[in-house]
């Protein structure tokens, strides 16, 4: 096994003893102009009003929480999601697919520069949404609260980052 490692090793391939995802290169770190910070900041408070939202099929305040957070998508370059937010309604499965792409954006901002948001926080993800390919969201610290699903499947996900005290 070790000739057959090393050979692999001389010829530029992988190490069959080395865990491939401790070797990858870390990301360069995100840098957020304070306009733009201060946004996310915004947008991470609203996520978690249209999540919460969404998870008790509350389509109508899903949609008043997503219509607040527009100037910010706005400054985060989140305009083209910003438009099929708004043009959504109020109908949970319109709003729901409008909202994912908006949710993964932020949801992925926020854990790039989590240790500069100060108010706590989870990254959830359900696998099974959208028709298995997953997706993820910001609630609140606590019981898994499931947006994409609501009260059907309500406890589906699983915590991918926790912030907060």
């Amino acid at each position: 096994a070790f000739r057959l490692d090393a050979s692999l090793q001389i010829r530029g391939d992988a190490s069959l003893m080395t865990d491939e995802a401790a070797t990858q290169v870390e990301e360069p770190p995100v840098v957020l102009s304070d306009e733009e910070l201060a946004a996310l900041r915004k947008l991470v408070s609203g996520a978690l009003e249209v999540n919460k939202a969404l998870a008790a099929d509350d389509g109508d305040g899903a949609a008043m929480a997503a219509v607040r957070l527009t100037e910010s998508l706005v400054t985060l370059e989140l305009s083209d999601e910003a438009a099929l937010l708004t043009d959504a309604g109020a109908e949970l499965d319109a709003l729901r697919t409008a909202w994912r792409p908006v949710s993964e954006a932020i949801a992925a901002r926020a854990k790039s520069v989590v240790d500069r948001l100060p108010m706590p926080f989870e990254v959830v993800r359900c696998p099974m949404a959208f028709d298995g390919e997953g997706a993820s969201w910001l609630q609140a610290p606590g019981e898994v609260a499931n947006p994409w699903y609501g009260a059907a499947m309500l406890r589906c996900g699983a915590v991918e980052l926790s912030h907060g005290p």
